[in-house]
């Protein structure tokens, strides 16, 4: 307790546990970067099948849901309520602090944050949609000729 101690070289994240993970651990342990990974894998795949314009808007779309739809939740929780709540699962701040000051409070969290998250993936939601929406192939002009290709 009062000799030399070992130098922290975990980077500040938590140690592993077995029984259970959660987000600080997740994300210290590269979870963030895999999980961004599986996002640009699935648009990947999906651009052999549909073309890579519409892969994208799927995977825009995708995400943009999942942001609005967190954040419509988050907003009507209340951020203060969800921070708090989440608090108490990680003790990212001295138990005590976050329920006397507010978590929103200590970190100047603006208290319509969620609210811009979930309009923000509202955007991404319709940016998405009209990417993802079949293009118009293979129509003639009225002054085009028609090809001379024949089926087979």
């Amino acid at each position: 307790m009062f000799g030399p101690t070992a130098p922290d070289v975990s980077g500040g994240c938590p140690a592993p546990k077995a029984a259970k993970s959660s987000p600080a651990t997740f994300t210290c342990n590269g979870g963030v970067a895999a999980f961004g990974w599986v996002v640009v894998a699935g648009a990947w795949a999906l651009a052999g099948q549909v073309g890579a314009r519409r892969a994208t808007g799927t995977v825009v779309a995708a995400v943009g849901a999942v942001l609005a739809v967190v954040g419509t939740l988050i907003g009507a929780i209340g951020l203060e309520a969800a921070l708090t709540l989440w608090n108490d699962e990680m003790a990212l701040l001295p138990w005590g602090l976050s329920r006397i000051l507010g978590i929103s409070v200590y970190l100047d969290i603006p208290a319509d944050t969620a609210w811009w998250a979930a309009a923000a993936g509202g955007v991404l939601v319709v940016i998405g949609a009209l990417l993802a929406l079949p293009g118009r192939r293979g129509t003639l002009s009225p002054s085009a000729p028609p090809s001379r290709v024949r089926a087979r």
